[in-house]
This record gives structure tokens, sequence and C-alpha cells, in this order.
């Protein structure tokens, strides 16, 4: 309701820091448009324990800005917003997104935001499987494992001996 959504939209603002972090997740949860401003905004330039929430909250609400943010987050020096981005790429389902996942999967470690960007590459479904296709000619071995195994789980039969090549050569 009206009134609900406004009292939300206060609690942004409140002194304590837990409170603001739960208003942050309703606000995601939503997807409460009205918050986008203070939700980006926190996630840019608030503290780490507001922008954690805040880069999976903007992922949740998109819009224009909200994919330039989650990848500053992503690919910027404080690893403690690593896996809340990803989760905030993953959320947003956004096609465009699709070459920084799978940068970050080419360049990452097979810990952290893995899970996460391998989910959302598969909830994209189809809509990467382009790009999952050239993935598996990249010279990175861990690139075309992983995009063997998302297209695996899709059951995509072309993706059978790209996943027997690469199980061979890191079973």
């Amino acid at each position: 309701e009206q009134g609900d959504e406004a009292q939300l939209l206060l609690l942004l603002d409140d002194d304590a820091i837990d409170v603001r972090v739960a208003a942050i997740q309703a606000c995601g949860a939503q997807p409460l448009f009205s918050a986008r401003e203070q939700i980006f905004l926190a996630a840019s330039a608030g503290s780490p324990e507001l922008r954690v929430p805040a880069l999976f909250a903007v992922g949740q609400i998109g819009g224009q800005g909200a994919r330039d943010i989650l990848i500053t987050a992503l690919t910027g020096e404080d690893r403690r917003l690593h896996q809340s981005a990803a989760e905030g790429i993953a959320a947003l389902r956004d096609p465009k997104a699709i070459p920084i996942m799978l940068s970050i999967l080419r360049h990452g470690e097979r810990t952290g935001a893995f899970p996460t960007l391998r989910q959302g590459l598969l909830d994209l479904g189809e809509e990467a499987w382009d790009q999952l296709f050239s993935a598996l000619r990249s010279p990175s071995p861990v690139l075309r494992r992983e995009a063997a195994l998302i297209l695996a789980r899709q059951t995509v039969p072309e993706a059978a001996p790209a996943l027997m090549r690469a199980l061979a050569e890191d079973p």
C-alpha cells in the first residue's frame, strides 16, 4: 500500500544501520522502484554494511544504471562486495551482462561468485547459449569447463563433446 511504501522509504534513512539494511532488503524484494535512487546510492557509495544488501537489491530493482553499478562492484578491489554484486547481476537477468559473467568465470577462482554467476547464466537459458557456445572455444580451460557444464545442465545435446573434453582435461 501507499502508506507502507512511504514508511519503508523513511526507514532507508533511519539512524540504525540494521533498520536501513532491512529496509534495503525489503525494497529489493518488492521491488520498490521509488526507492531506486536511494538504493543505487547506497550500493555505490555507502558503507560496506549497506553496500552488500544494496547491491543485491540493485539487481532485484534493475533499471538504467543497475548493470554498471553491479559490474563496478564485481570487478572492484573490495572483495567483500563481489558475492553480493554477483547475486545482483544474476538477479538482474540481463543478457547484456553475459560477457562480464563469462569474463569473471574465465579469470576468477572456482570459489566465491562462481556458483552465483553459473546460476545466473543457467537462469538466462537460451539467451546465453550463443555466448556459452563461443566460450567453449576459449583458451581458458576453466571457462570451457564452466560453459560446458552450464549447457549440459540445460540439456543442450551439442554440449556433450565439449563436456567430455573438459572433464578429460580436468576431472
